[in-house]
């Protein structure tokens, strides 16, 4: 929640065995289409339907425009999305959130070193 984790661990290169067929001419993945929204955001809003949005306002997600998803699945029949507006956090809470990971990256760097 509001914790950037990105700097807890290491970067290492992956193993080209993981990935098989990827790179070179043939990459069957070169051409996969980008969608704007992805199954698991609507999931997410059935989630706000079934919970209400305010159970998820201290969950770092906030940054996406659930609103703006909500309408594009009701525009396509996405079944199970709410008809409502999403009740989104006071931009306050948001800020504070940030505010209160960003004192805990500062404590996670002084105490490491």
């Amino acid at each position: 929640m509001h914790v950037d984790f990105t700097g807890a661990g290491r970067l290492e290169p992956s193993r080209a065995e993981w990935f098989p067929g990827v790179g070179g001419r043939g990459d069957r993945h070169a051409h996969v289409t980008q969608e704007q929204y992805h199954w698991y955001d609507f999931e997410v809003l059935r989630c706000f339907k079934q919970h209400g949005a305010r159970k998820f306002w201290l969950d770092d997600i906030w940054q996406f425009d659930w609103e703006a998803c909500r309408l594009h699945a009701k525009r396509h029949n996405i079944a199970g999305v709410s008809d409502a507006p999403v009740d989104a956090p006071p931009r306050a809470l948001v800020g504070a959130m940030r505010v209160l990971s960003a004192l805990h990256r500062i404590q996670r760097r002084v105490r490491t070193g």
